[in-house]
Parts: structure tokens; C-alpha cells; sequence
């Protein structure tokens, strides 16, 4: 997960120089970013049929393989290489998340599976500010292009010493899913519970990305903060999405439950947002603000693993990530429209609405158990 996330990062973090020797505005890393994650959706929707008929470990080789050529379609400095390189970028990470959630539930133990899938989400923060501590310096250093090369090195290292684990731990295929590529859609609509799921996911995705992609910009032109100051202010936020992940799946294992604490998460991510809307901006509330919409991840994978046997892990994750995709998407631009029409400020108000609505799902989830 760090390795895909680190390769997914090369662009947003060298997109300065990738701009300048490509002729591009520096704007451009929006619609890269967009292009990658409409890539990701085809990705997940043909995960399941591939775990049916792949083993998962392959297909953990093949999500790496993916990241990195798309890097090194990027290094090109080309318009066309940074277009094949977000749309293999995509796939990859399309992939990334059934093909973990079916090797963890192959391997751990359900009471332990909230940890160990926390874990694994930790790989997106370890990803994320390793891209924005090494590359810069490696520019720096030697070149935009070649620190892009460096990481195409590094994930084909790893795609290769995954042989080893794949000898050791194997893992069954996945049930063939009806559907066929359209297994995800047909999971959703025959299982009302990750249906909920799904729609818990998409808000607290969006919530997710608008914390990380508009705080910064909040802060400088809303509270006056300088740029170093704003950074800082983020930075405390994804601290407590980095500690809040492995925090939150000891704490569920201890529990033996996950639905409440998600519940309480997403009540805290609402009134964060919404004290963020008012205004306040004291690090203990940014802290809590990433403990809470960074923090979720790894314990929803696992909830959403649990509701269905092991060998049907993989398309259960796809089903939840096909609306999760949707609403990273759909959620910036519409958190930007608002602050356009309005203020930043109005906008994050707004968004502890869209926290409340994951919550309601997850209600919905527990009311659906309770009743059965």
C-alpha cells in the first residue's frame, strides 16, 4: 500500500517541474488526479472477476507493476505518457484494495482483522509523506525525471520480493461472483447491507479528501494564516490520521466491535468539520479532525470483510469501493462549488452534514443486524 501511494504521489509532488518540461499550467495535477481515479473505478470492477480467476498474490505483483510503468510513462515529460501513466496509475490502485482485503481475511482471524486492516491503511500516510520528503530532494538533486525513475525502481524491488510471501502464504482463489465484471454492482444490489456500507464509505471519503485537498486553503485565505502556518495546521491533522489508524483497530479488537466506534468517529468527524466551519482552529480540534475522517479506513475494510465469508472478501471491498470511488470524486468538486458560491468556512458546515449522512447509513446497518 506505501509503494502504490508513493508512486501515486510522484506527480502531485514533482508536478511543478512535470508542468514546466511538459507545458502545462501547474493546475494540470486536478485533472490527473480525476483521470487516476476514474482509472481506479475500472480497476475495481474488474478486480473480482480477476481474483476468481488469479491468485491474489499475483495480483498484488501485477498492482505494483501497473504503478510503476505508469511512472515511468510519466517520466516521458510527455502530454500522452502522463495520460497512460494516470490511467495505469488507476488500475493499479483500482485493484489494490479487494486483493488486500482478500488476503487479510484469508489470513487473519476475524477478531483480529481490525488491527491488521488498520494496519495496512497506515501504508497511505507512510506512502504519502515519504513521496513529499524524498522526491523533492532527489530532484533536487538529480532531476524531476529521475526521481520518477527512482521510483519505478523501488516498486519493481517490491513486486519482485512479493515471490516470497506468495510461496509461504498461499491463499485460495476467490468464489466466483456472479456478474462477471459487474460482480461489485450485482454484490450491492442483492446485499442491502453493503449497500449502507457503501454509502458510509462515500461520505466519509468525501469528508476524508476535503479535510487533506482544502484545509491548507481555508486557512490562508479564511483565517489569514500564513502558507507555513496552514501547512503546519495540516500536517497535525494527518498525524492524527497516522496514528488514528492502527489506534482504531487495537481499540475495535479490544471492543470485539466495530459499527459503534465507526459511529463515534463519524459523529466526532461531523462536529469537527462543523467547528471548523465556525471558525475555530486549535491543534487539539485538527488533531481529532484527522484522528476521526483519516482514521476510519482500515476498520470500515474490515467491517465490510466481516459481513460475508473470507473467499468473498475481495468483491464485498469492490462493491464498497466502486460508491467510495464515487464520492472522492464527486466531492471536491462539489465542497469547491459550495466555497465558490459561499466561503470555505460555509462549505465545511455543510460537509458535517455529509459526516451525519455516513452515519446514518451506519445506523441503518445496525438497525438491518438487530432486526434479523
Amino acid at each position: 500500500m506505501a509503494l502504490a501511494v508513493f508512486a501515486l504521489q510522484a506527480v502531485p509532488v514533482l508536478g511543478p517541474a512535470i508542468a514546466q518540461a511538459a507545458g502545462l499550467p501547474p493546475a494540470f495535477v486536478g485533472a490527473w488526479s480525476a483521470a487516476v481515479w476514474s482509472a481506479a473505478l475500472v480497476g475495481t470492477l474488474a478486480a473480482p472477476p480477476l481474483l476468481a480467476r488469479h491468485d491474489a498474490w499475483w495480483l498484488a505483483r501485477a498492482c505494483l507493476l501497473l504503478c510503476a510503468a505508469g511512472v515511468a510513462c510519466v517520466a516521458s515529460g510527455h502530454l500522452a505518457g502522463l495520460v497512460i501513466g494516470a490511467l495505469l496509475i488507476g488500475l493499479g490502485h483500482g485493484i489494490e484494495g479487494p486483493m488486500a482485503s482478500h488476503l487479510l481475511a484469508s489470513h487473519v482471524p476475524p477478531l483480529r482483522r481490525a488491527l491488521w486492516f488498520s494496519v495496512k491503511q497506515t501504508g497511505v500516510q507512510v506512502g504519502a509523506v515519504a513521496a513529499s520528503l524524498v522526491l523533492p530532494l532527489l530532484a533536487v538533486a538529480l532531476g524531476w525525471q529521475a526521481a520518477a525513475l527512482a521510483v519505478v525502481v523501488l516498486t519493481l524491488a517490491f513486486a519482485a520480493a512479493l515471490q516470497v510471501p506468495a510461496a509461504g502464504l498461499a491463499v485460495a482463489r476467490a468464489a466466483p461472483a456472479a456478474g462477471g465484471a459487474f460482480s461489485a454492482l450485482v454484490a450491492l444490489q442483492r446485499t442491502p447491507v453493503l449497500r449502507a456500507l457503501a454509502v458510509a464509505a462515500a461520505a466519509f471519503g468525501a469528508v476524508q479528501v476535503t479535510l487533506n485537498g482544502f484545509l491548507v486553503t481555508w486557512a490562508v485565505t479564511e483565517r489569514g494564516v500564513s502558507l507555513v502556518q496552514a501547512g503546519a495546521w495540516l500536517g497535525a491533522a494527518q498525524a492524527g490520521g497516522l496514528v488514528g489508524r492502527p489506534l482504531w483497530g487495537w481499540l475495535a479488537g479490544r471492543l470485539g466491535s466495530i459499527q459503534p466506534l465507526l459511529l463515534v468517529l463519524g459523529l466526532v468527524m461531523a462536529g469537527c468539520a462543523a467547528a471548523v466551519g465556525a471558525g475555530i482552529s486549535a491543534w487539539p480540534l485538527l488533531v481529532l479532525y484527522g484522528l476521526s475522517a483519516s482514521g476510519w479506513n482500515g476498520i470500515f475494510l474490515a467491517e465490510v470483510a466481516r459481513q460475508v465469508p473470507p473467499a468473498e472478501a475481495g468483491t464485498a471491498t469492490a462493491a464498497v469501493m466502486v460508491v467510495m470511488v464515487l464520492g472522492l470524486v464527486a466531492g471536491p468538486l462539489v465542497f469547491a462549488a459550495l466555497a465558490s458560491v459561499s466561503s470555505f468556512g460555509t462549505a465545511f458546515t455543510v460537509w458535517s452534514g455529509v459526516a451525519l449522512a455516513g452515519c446514518a447509513a451506519l445506523w441503518r446497518v445496525r438497525v438491518q443486524r438487530l432486526g434479523r
